[in-house]
């Protein structure tokens, strides 16, 4: 018997379209009540302030520990910032969002940004989605802290990050994963959709409110001038 699909679009409310806001996904008892998602940082002002407070603190206990443990703490303590190279990397292979829709491929398309720590605590999960399924479905990853990918932004109707939009063959959106979403149900949506099955799990719906309007994206250009 196949599980019933899962809404928790109840859970969410719209956020201020600006700035973007990252979401933490926080899981309960699954057998009596949905996840529920959670704003954890209220203005980017205030969190690019204090993750350069970080940096910079990161900064000072590597350079002690390098004189009392030697290189490997500094190791340690520079480690976190790898994550954001696997998201730069993983953006950079990303096929053109024109791909979407154009080929037999469904598509998952994120948003993230590099002072976003739940989209950092995704990467290495984002790349496992990409190296196992990469041939089956296309993966774009895209940064929506430039300013370039701003009409992306609002063409997706992204109000949190990280913002996972997963898209069928077709070129439709079939449901937003929002915030830090465990990884078996994003392999489960993945999977549903490349055998073009119902979604075992569905979450945000950003077109509700437009009666589904707008969730085609077949017809995406590659830029916003020629969009």
């Amino acid at each position: 018997m196949e599980t019933p699909p899962i809404s928790i679009s109840h859970a969410i409310s719209r956020l201020p379209s600006n700035p973007l806001y990252c979401e933490s996904l926080e899981s309960g008892d699954s057998s009596s009540s949905p996840p529920r998602v959670t704003s954890t940082t209220p203005k980017l002002d205030e969190l690019r302030r204090k993750l350069q407070m970080k940096r910079r603190q990161s900064w000072a206990y590597f350079v002690g520990g390098l004189g009392a443990a030697g290189g490997s703490y500094g190791l340690n303590v520079l480690n976190p910032q790898s994550e954001t190279q696997i998201l730069s990397q993983l953006t950079l292979a990303s096929p053109p969002i024109s791909s979407i829709g154009a080929t037999s491929k469904p598509t998952i398309v994120e948003f993230w940004a590099p002072w976003c720590e739940n989209c950092k605590a995704s990467a290495y999960k984002v790349k496992r989605l990409k190296d196992v399924y990469g041939g089956k479905v296309n993966v774009i990853l895209v940064d929506g802290d430039d300013r370039k990918n701003g009409w992306l932004v609002d063409r997706f109707r992204v109000d949190a990050i990280p913002h996972v939009a997963l898209i069928n063959p077709a070129g439709t959106v079939e449901t937003s994963l929002v915030g830090v979403v465990p990884e078996g149900v994003v392999i489960a949506d993945v999977e549903a959709l490349i055998a073009r099955k119902d979604l075992p799990y569905v979450m945000y719906d950003p077109w509700k409110d437009l009666g589904g309007e707008g969730r085609n994206m077949k017809d995406l250009r590659d830029t916003e001038a020629n969009g």
